[in-house]
């Protein structure tokens, strides 16, 4: 009698995680419609303000040095696996005490490609350095895009579905959870028009470890 408990509560089980496998499958295939993912080939957006480098404060509990972006442009190629961010950091207001932060003088320019294995940037006068070691993070962050997200997500096939409450917001979120490159697990929260609104993953960092990384998005508008 009791292996016979036993098997019924695996085929229960299997029963289950199908189950939520395929809510989940049912919710990135509605954020498809919703977004457009799947006839997305290529994707350009762009925006200013600041970052910080991880791990340099001039204190223990004060903020990362801070540099202000006075442009920053990303454009992915999901096809080719491919994608260019260039920005330009100048020093703003925010003047650095100490620390790992140093003064920025005049503009500071930078780009950085991936292209399947390979990742490289280019020194401020065009010359290419090749940097293999972050090859991997930067082919993970195109899955984290909007569309890249619900494209992964689909192509998993170990993605799971669960609610998350949020009581000072007043709302209930969707959250889609995978492992993508067989590695990096990825989740990301769905609104009730299935449009992705935060993304919350963990990248390798030689400072920090395993750094937890978040990516909001919001106010969607087709463009054509």
């Amino acid at each position: 009698m009791k292996s016979r408990l036993v098997m019924l509560l695996g085929v229960l089980a299997l029963m289950v995680g199908t189950a939520a496998a395929q809510d989940a499958r049912s919710l990135l295939q509605a954020a498809d419609r919703a977004m457009g993912a799947s006839a997305v080939k290529s994707v350009q957006y762009s925006g200013t303000g600041w970052m910080s480098t991880p791990g340099q404060s001039f204190a223990a509990d004060g903020d990362w040095p801070r540099a202000d972006l006075k442009s920053y442009t990303n454009t992915i190629d999901y096809d080719s696996k491919s994608a260019k961010e260039e920005l330009v950091r100048v020093q703003g207001n925010n003047q650095p005490r100490g620390g790992g932060g140093q003064p920025i003088q005049g503009e500071q320019r930078a780009a950085n490609f991936v292209s399947g294995n390979y990742a490289w940037t280019l020194n401020p006068q065009g010359q290419p350095n090749p940097q293999p070691a972050q090859a991997e993070i930067r082919q993970f962050l195109i899955w984290a895009s909007p569309h890249g997200f619900v494209k992964a997500g689909i192509e998993a096939g170990n993605a799971t579905l669960a609610d998350r409450h949020f009581a000072v917001q007043g709302r209930t979120m969707k959250v889609v959870g995978f492992t993508t490159m067989g590695k990096y697990r990825v989740t990301g929260e769905f609104n009730d028009q299935n449009l992705l609104e935060r993304v919350v993953t963990w990248i390798p960092n030689p400072v920090m470890g395993d750094m937890q990384v978040e990516i909001r998005y919001s106010d969607y508008r087709d463009v054509g």
